[in-house]
């Protein structure tokens, strides 16, 4: 039978195990690996499978791993285990290199559609409250979707490179930053070693050769003096760090700081309310013109014409009395 993900049968109680290293794992040793990465998911959730890892390198805790491709491995093929068993849920994994286009999702009627947007809808907040746009962009796809909840939160576009960008990637920013009335800032996220400094700096270098695009920029993490602040992991070295390294509680917390210097987040609160009042008249107007759509089998033009009406004045308050003289007397 499938573990409940909230079961706490292996508590703190649990014997540590110390290091998890060599080939093989003894069953206690798998517990306690598990019972860490329940404890890293359950607080927080989605995660790629190598921010968990970085994380169970930590020595303090019942179990930890050795950084190396085996280490990787034993982190990787337990939390399959636990996704395929359901003592873990999926969705608290982040694969984003498996997606899917779908199209078998239709609606019975408008109504229907109007109310899963719900979510969707949203109001202006960056341009008309703090007189600029922000957005987070990120070397790793991985990374980007373990923070898309928190840059959704502070309503911020987020871009993920996944190595290099393209030029098309690049080409479409620049539009997007540009097609704006005001300034972008656009903060960035990414791996501390040659590689991800030249990803960073390269995608600078295009938008502004080729497209006059220079938002102002800063980098969030990882930075040099951020390795013995937050005692990130690194290589042998001791200079170079993966993002994903760093702890994600930390990365909401920077991301927050970095937010609250020009934006404040009860703005947003009000937002959301106005946005709540604005979609409940939606919903209202979209069942008004299933309803007339029901009335009627044989649904004209015309009657698309007054149920997009409908909708309209449900959202904007637009009167609902036509020009006197679209007006037929046999509709009066």
């Amino acid at each position: 039978m499938a573990t409940s993900v909230a079961d706490s049968s292996h508590d703190n109680r649990l014997a540590p195990v110390g290091l998890i290293a060599g080939r093989g794992t003894t069953r206690e040793q798998t517990i306690a690996l598990e019972y860490r990465i329940r404890e890293i998911l359950f607080e927080h959730h989605p995660q790629t499978v190598r921010q968990v890892f970085y994380q169970c390198l930590d020595s303090t805790r019942v179990a930890h791993v050795e950084k190396s491709d085996s280490g990787y491995r034993k982190v990787q093929r337990v939390i399959l285990d636990m996704r395929r068993t359901g003592r873990v849920p999926w969705s608290w994994i982040i694969d984003s290199s498996r997606r899917a286009q779908t199209w078998d999702n239709g609606y019975n009627d408008l109504a229907s559609f109007v109310d899963e947007m719900r979510g969707r809808f949203r109001l202006e907040f960056w341009e008309p409250y703090i007189g600029k746009h922000v957005e987070i962009w990120c070397e790793s796809r991985g990374f980007e979707g373990s923070i898309e909840s928190r840059a959704g939160d502070w309503r911020c576009t987020t871009v993920a490179f996944g190595g290099q960008p393209s030029d098309s990637l690049l080409y479409d920013c620049a539009m997007r930053i540009q097609n704006r009335n005001r300034p972008t800032w656009v903060i960035y996220c990414g791996d501390l070693d040659p590689h991800g400094m030249l990803i960073e700096d390269v995608p600078r270098r295009k938008l502004r050769e080729q497209w006059d695009c220079e938002p102002e920029w800063t980098r969030l993490l990882v930075t040099p003096d951020q390795i013995d602040s937050y005692n990130l992991p690194t290589d042998e070295t001791g200079k170079i760090v993966q993002a994903e390294a760093f702890p994600l509680p930390e990365v909401f917390k920077l991301i927050d700081d970095a937010f609250s210097t020009i934006a404040d987040y009860g703005d947003i609160a009000n937002l959301e309310k106005e946005e709540g009042r604005l979609y409940d008249r939606l919903i209202s107007a979209a069942n008004d013109a299933d309803d007339a759509a029901e009335a009627d089998e044989d649904y004209t033009d015309e009657q698309r014409e007054a149920a997009k009406a409908i909708l309209m004045r449900g959202l904007w308050g637009q009167p609902e009395t036509p020009d006197d003289e679209d007006v037929d007397e046999d509709d009066t």
